[in-house]
């Protein structure tokens, strides 16, 4: 009995261990949007993958929007956040990865996009586009580049929202 709850409690620090989180963001402004209705939308593989989520949390403690809303709402501000496909690693490298338990360092390019829209009463405003390419190391000990991507683009896509002027302050 003892084993077990060792052995169970061992995969659950070790898969618990796998899930990276989002960076807080650097972006940060003196008055906040007006409320805005916000829907993120981006790929996930797994039911309990709380990517979007996390994104949500972090533009909450950014201090950049008053009121935040789910969805695109048809009185207002919207703003989706999207990521369409990119480049990642390929499956042969993902297996080849899987038979050597990660261990062996393999080297893989990546590209990754991000896509920020905001409407204005249901009718698109302006369309934000983001891109980061790089080159990385499939490894159990090497971090992916992936999170602190996002996070710089939206830091980016906040800091564009706000010199443009795309969402008013909030008076």
């Amino acid at each position: 009995m003892k084993v077990r709850c060792t052995l169970v409690l061992f995969a659950a620090l070790a898969l618990g261990g796998c899930s990276s989180t989002l960076p807080p963001l650097k972006h940060q402004q003196p008055e906040a949007f007006e409320p805005v209705g916000l829907r993120v939308a981006l790929p996930t593989f797994r039911r309990s993958d709380r990517s979007n989520d996390e994104i949500v949390q972090r533009l909450k403690e950014s201090g950049s929007f008053s009121w935040l809303d789910d969805g695109i709402s048809r009185n207002g501000y919207s703003l989706l956040i999207t990521e369409p496909g990119g480049k990642r690693a390929n499956a042969a490298l993902v297996t080849l990865g899987a038979m050597t338990l990660l261990t062996l360092p393999l080297p893989y390019s990546y590209e990754q996009n991000l896509r920020g829209t905001v409407f204005k009463d249901g009718v698109p405003l302006k369309t934000y586009q983001y891109q980061r390419q790089g080159w990385s190391v499939l490894a159990w000990y090497v971090p992916a580049p992936f999170k602190p991507n996002t996070r710089d683009m939206l830091d980016e896509l906040l800091g564009d929202i706000d010199r443009e002027q795309t969402i008013p302050k909030q008076r």
